[in-house]
């Protein structure tokens, strides 16, 4: 009369059964095996060939500059050749905007870049 529920049985098991380390293992390699099997269309994605940089150090009235007669919304910035990182609009206007409330720049102010890569 009495049925013998096992674990695997219930509707919520999956969520209540602790995977072992194996089969995290296990489904981690098949979900990275099917993401590298998986073809990536570049047709969508607008790819500047040209991208615009800036070299570490440069003054802020130079990216303004440069900002505003280009017309760029963001800029690379590069130390000897090596990406260091990406600075936007946004980042650019918030940094005017710090000068013209506080009257200058901070003296210890990092570089606050969108993007930093190590």
């Amino acid at each position: 009369m009495f049925r013998k529920f096992c674990l695997a049985d219930l509707p919520l098991s999956a969520i209540f059964v602790k995977p072992t380390a194996d089969e995290l293992k296990r489904r981690a390699k098949v979900s990275k095996d099917n993401l590298l099997d998986q073809v990536i269309d570049l047709d969508e994605v607008a790819i500047d060939s040209a991208p615009f940089q800036l070299v570490l150090g440069s003054s802020l009235y130079k990216v303004h500059t440069l900002f505003s007669l280009l017309a760029l919304s963001h800029a690379y910035v590069t130390d000897r050749g090596r990406l260091i990182g990406v600075i936007a609009l946004k980042e650019l206007r918030d940094a005017l905007a710090n000068i013209y409330i506080r009257g200058a720049v901070p003296v210890n102010s990092e570089r606050k870049l969108t993007s930093f890569l190590s």
